[in-house]
């Protein structure tokens, strides 16, 4: 059977078999008369076998060990192997779902224009730290590994929108993530995070070309929605990177600010 016959046959291409026969995975008898390679019932069963593998993400090289090695406890130990690794990637798939949904729900929750301010009812908490490049340890080196899963967010200490904003106000950058995800991922609480639990926050999308402070204009709103509905501020501001324009020069970071309120009741009329 020349190969385009075998490869008809069995639905690889012959650049595939090739590549096969040259990493000696296939062994087809050279015809004595014209030299081309001739392929039996003993090839089909290989490349069959070779699919099989191929199809549940095996590579040719594992695939090249397990075929030089007929010991079945060694056998054993490749297919644990990729049991581990597709146990892995289930993680890593599961993971992507969780912060896309996370995501497309911030998305969902963003139609209201820049600066205009909304209320939001978050149900998971949040974890950002900011200090990474002062504190290498173990710990953030964890973090700085799955930084994929993260977001990335920008600081302002409570206190600064309980007094009269400066014209500048000086942001930190850092990166963080859910509860959740930080679950499924291992990733360790440190003593030096910035804490958002579960509750009742105002949020705002702004956009920044500079990332170390920001414009008293752009947090205004968010004193006077405050204000005006009786809210104080409960806990420290955090905001996450959402999109970057890079069609402006400079490019704008386009953040959405998230801070946690509580209701108090207004003072009464003297």
């Amino acid at each position: 059977m020349k190969i385009n016959e075998i490869s008809k046959l069995t639905q690889v291409n012959a650049e595939t078999i090739r590549m096969y026969r040259e990493k000696g995975l296939l062994k087809p008898q050279r015809n004595p008369e014209n030299g081309y390679y001739e392929y039996g019932m003993q090839d089909i069963v290989s490349i069959f076998m070779i699919r099989k593998l191929r199809g549940n993400n095996f590579s040719l090289k594992t695939i090249q060990k397990m075929y030089t090695n007929e010991q079945i406890p060694k056998l054993i130990e490749e297919f644990e192997q990729e049991e581990a690794n597709a146990r892995a990637e289930i993680l890593r798939l599961q993971n992507k779902i969780e912060m896309l949904r996370i995501e497309k729900q911030h998305l969902l929750e963003c139609f209201h224009a820049d600066y205009e301010v909304a209320q939001l009812q978050s149900n998971d908490t949040k974890y950002d730290f900011y200090d990474f490049a002062e504190n290498p340890d173990k710990k953030t080196a964890k973090w700085l590994k799955h930084s994929n899963s993260c977001t990335i967010s920008i600081y302002i200490p409570s206190e600064t929108l309980s007094e009269n904003l400066p014209g500048q106000i000086p942001v930190k950058i850092g990166i963080g993530s859910y509860g959740t995800i930080m679950q499924r991922m291992d990733l360790p609480v440190m003593n030096h995070m910035i804490v958002c639990p579960p509750g009742l926050y105002l949020t705002v999308m702004l956009r920044m070309t500079q990332l170390d402070y920001i414009e008293k204009e752009q947090l205004e709103p968010l004193q006077n929605y405050a204000k005006e509905h009786h809210m104080r501020f409960v806990s420290d501001t955090t905001a996450y990177l959402m999109n970057v324009d890079i069609q402006q020069n400079p490019p704008v970071f386009i953040f959405r600010v998230r801070i946690q309120v509580e209701e108090v009741s207004p003072m009464p009329a003297e």
